[in-house]
């Protein structure tokens, strides 16, 4: 038995020395990646040794060069991996080295759009990679849109769009239909609360069992088989301030992932594992007040938005944040992005959302921070 465990050893060493050579050298031309192993490298199992695994799929990355795979030396390399854009390597065996996504988010601007066409505005573009896409609070409309700006100084973080979800509405005082975001739209509906809240421990906790206008995206993932986390981008910005800071009536965004690691757990909040509010640690642009220290940032910057200095009372807003979240490679899960209103129906609250994006790099922990 010892003999036989040996045998399969010798082979799964094998493919590792060999893998890691042509990485570490570079030594691996475009010829090289084209052509399956000579198997008559790799020292024959033991007698009476059963493989489990497919005897063409040298490097147990469940391709093989009969499905697609153009590198039998590397497992990050094969059609079920994502293109990391900058490593001179054609990671997912379509024939062209760094050809990335940053284009495939060109849908209709315009509100009422499609879950599908939600995902895609944020730069989840490949078919093979989103399973599934809804919304599972209905809500109205205009709480969601696909836009190629937010404002005159907003623009996607990538491509051409981005996703805007609000508890209001997503237009802007320029548009036909806008309404000012306080008192904002009351689009008198509520649910039962999908998860606690969490707000600053210097801050009361809400205890009402409802949340109100809830607008959400819900995603259905597999990671590529070259991934080791996920992120992206988002602004968070509300009518809340400066009047409702620290008090049960504090809207909020969240981002719900359940997956191997996490069990429904929000993996964007500030310092403190607060929720993404005006409580928020990473809150920036706002009149400055003694609550707001180290606001640094004019409303002024957000003008055109309805949170801006150009509103009937200024808002404030955070200023692009971007979240890294670890995943497993090739695993499937779910990611509940939500924003809604807390306490009531009134004040409006928006998050923008763009630059979904996969990592060869892992991620020790979930983490939040401002994009520098």
């Amino acid at each position: 038995m010892r003999s036989q465990n040996r045998g399969v050893a010798r082979r799964v060493v094998a493919v590792a020395v060999l893998g890691a050579a042509c990485i570490v050298s570079q030594s691996c031309s475009s010829n090289d990646r084209a052509q399956p192993l000579n198997k008559d490298v790799f020292p024959a199992a033991d007698a009476g040794q059963e493989a489990s695994f497919d005897p063409d799929d040298w490097d147990h990355d469940g391709y093989t060069p009969a499905t697609g795979d153009c590198n039998e030396y590397d497992a990050l390399v094969n059609p079920g991996a994502f293109e990391y854009v900058g490593n001179d390597v054609d990671d997912d065996c379509d024939g062209t080295k760094d050809n990335g996504y940053a284009d495939c988010d060109e849908v209709a601007e315009g509100t009422g759009v499609s879950a599908e066409d939600a995902a895609t505005a944020m730069n989840l573009c490949t078919p093979q990679f989103l399973l599934k896409a809804e919304y599972g609070f209905p809500g109205v409309p205009e709480q969601r849109a696909v836009r190629s700006e937010f404002g005159p100084n907003i623009a996607p973080r990538l491509g051409s769009t981005m996703l805007v979800m609000s508890s209001g509405l997503t237009l802007t005082p320029s548009e036909p239909g806008f309404v000012d975001t306080a008192p904002g739209t009351d689009h008198a509906m509520s649910t039962a609360r999908p998860f606690a809240y969490a707000s600053r421990p210097d801050c009361p906790n809400t205890t009402s069992a409802k949340i109100f206008d809830l607008a959400d995206l819900q995603l259905k993932l597999k990671a590529p088989t070259n991934a080791k986390a996920f992120a992206f981008d988002f602004r968070f910005m509300t009518a809340e301030y400066p009047d409702y800071y620290c008090s049960p009536y504090n809207d909020a965004f969240a981002a719900l992932v359940e997956s191997e690691r996490y069990d429904r757990v929000n993996v964007a909040y500030g310092a403190e594992g607060e929720f993404v509010s005006v409580n928020v640690s990473f809150w920036a642009i706002c009149e400055n007040t003694e609550k707001y220290e180290g606001c640094s940032e004019s409303p002024s910057s957000v003008d055109g938005t309805g949170f801006g200095s150009d509103s009937g009372a200024p808002h404030g807003a955070t200023r692009w944040l971007t979240t890294s979240v670890p995943v497993e490679p090739g695993e499937e899960f779910t990611v509940r992005l939500a924003v809604w209103d807390e306490g009531d129906n009134i004040l409006d609250s928006t998050v923008l959302i763009d630059n979904f994006r996969w990592d060869i790099n892992p991620a020790e922990k979930e983490s939040t921070q401002e994009v520098k």
